[in-house]
């Protein structure tokens, strides 16, 4: 084992075929470590680190210094400065520590953390493990399957392709999935969560949280706080929580619950299912047959949402709920009658020129009146178009070049 160990000038030092400790001291110096299992240490100075073949242990140390593994099983530590990181080949563990810092893992199962400061990591390829730390980090799963946990602070995470696990921790956060069955997790701040491609949960968390389902049928939950839940595209589930909430299936056949508290739950385009459960609800079913029940609370059900809107009230309360009309509909226009044959005992509306608006099972049509029926604007008509998965403000830093910079061929002799 050698023992090479530079001045306090900008020193080049290259290791032995054999197991080496190399250490820089002060200046800013290139330390290469080659084929056997490296320890290298920069101490002060803005330093560049290279590994070589095996499992190798780089310390940054004070200064902006850029470590690189290559080869092998190591382990890296960027020490105090704004510091670059980069793994190579083999599963890896990586420490940002203080400073600015920029971490990529590349090939391998990598674990690292960025500690204190904003960082920007990324996983590559392989199944890694990415944690933030205390500020308002960028995490980039990238391939494969990756565990990504914010932390503290404003993070942005994005999991990338694979089946990947998303955890904000403190702070508000910004989550994008990308492909795979993915699942997210808000947190205590008020979240945004973007699933897209694939069958996702999504958890709100605590906060007034924003969840988008993207492709795929969904799970999403809302949980605490006042929170925004949209399936879009494929056959989700969407649950509210314990305030109020708004809901939208999107396309496809949703079902959705409100829970506790007042919510507006649309179901958009496909046959849904629509249940308001607790509180003051608003259940509108939009484009195609929807069942609507709304639970304890005084709630509204929407008719005549889209042209081919029919829906079936499942518990119409004729002391504390009403339907609601668009603006373009008025009770005039309706047609209230008893159902024949097996629906003998429901009541069916339906305009004066035919058109079958619902059905209200086990409901008598006498205790049906004008006064049960209001006007409503605004989220009572669907969306026409699916909403499209917004940019987040401000746009992640990119993922960083997934090419790690080569060994080099040193030139002169070391000294």
């Amino acid at each position: 084992m050698a023992n090479l160990i530079g001045t306090d000038s900008n020193d080049y030092l290259l290791g032995t075929p054999f197991r080496d400790r190399i250490r820089g001291l002060d200046g800013d110096d290139t330390l290469l470590g080659v084929e056997a299992d490296d320890t290298i240490d920069g101490d002060a100075g803005n330093d560049l680190l290279i590994g070589g073949e095996g499992s190798d242990s780089l310390l940054g140390g004070e200064g902006n210094d850029e470590l690189i593994g290559n080869q092998g099983r190591d382990f890296a530590a960027g020490g105090n400065g704004n510091d670059s990181i980069r793994g190579g080949l083999g599963n890896d563990t990586f420490d940002g520590n203080d400073g600015l810092d920029t971490v990529f893992g590349d090939a391998g199962d990598d674990l690292i953390r960025g500690n204190a400061d904003l960082d920007v990591i990324a996983g590559g390829t392989g199944n890694d493990t990415l944690r933030g730390g205390d500020a308002d980090d960028s995490v980039f799963g990238n391939a494969d399957d990756d565990f990504l946990y914010g932390d503290a602070g404003n993070d942005s995470l994005n999991g990338g392709s694979g089946g990947d696990l998303l955890f904000g921790g403190d702070g508000n956060d910004y989550f994008r999935a990308e492909d795979g069955g993915d699942s997210l997790y808000g947190g205590p701040g008020t979240d945004s969560l973007y699933g897209e491609g694939g069958n996702d949960q999504i958890f709100g968390g605590k906060a007034n949280d924003t969840a988008f389902g993207g492709t795929g049928s969904d799970t999403i939950r809302g949980d605490e706080g006042d929170d925004s839940l949209q399936g879009d595209e494929g056959n989700d589930f969407l649950f509210g929580g314990k305030a109020n909430d708004f809901l939208d299936g999107g396309f496809g056949d949703d079902s959705l619950a409100g829970g506790l508290g007042d919510d507006t739950i649309l179901g958009s385009f496909g046959n849904d299912n629509l249940f308001g459960a607790e509180g003051n609800d608003s259940l509108i079913g939009g484009e195609g047959s929807d069942t609507l029940t709304g639970g304890s609370g005084s709630d509204v059900f929407g008719l005549g949402a889209g042209p081919g809107s029919l829906v079936l009230i499942t518990d119409y309360n004729e002391t504390e709920d009403f339907f609601g009309l668009p603006s373009n509909l008025s009770f005039g226009e309706l047609v209230i009658s008893q159902g024949n044959g097996v629906n003998r005992r429901d009541a069916v509306i339906t305009t004066k020129d035919g058109k079958l608006l619902a059905i209200l099972t086990d409901t008598p049509t006498g205790l049906i009146e004008q006064d049960d029926f209001i006007t409503v604007t605004g989220t009572a008509t669907p969306r026409t178009t699916p909403t499209q998965t917004p940019t987040p403000t401000p746009t992640p830093t990119p993922t960083p070049t997934p090419t790690p910079t080569p060994t080099p061929t040193p030139t002169p002799t070391p000294t």
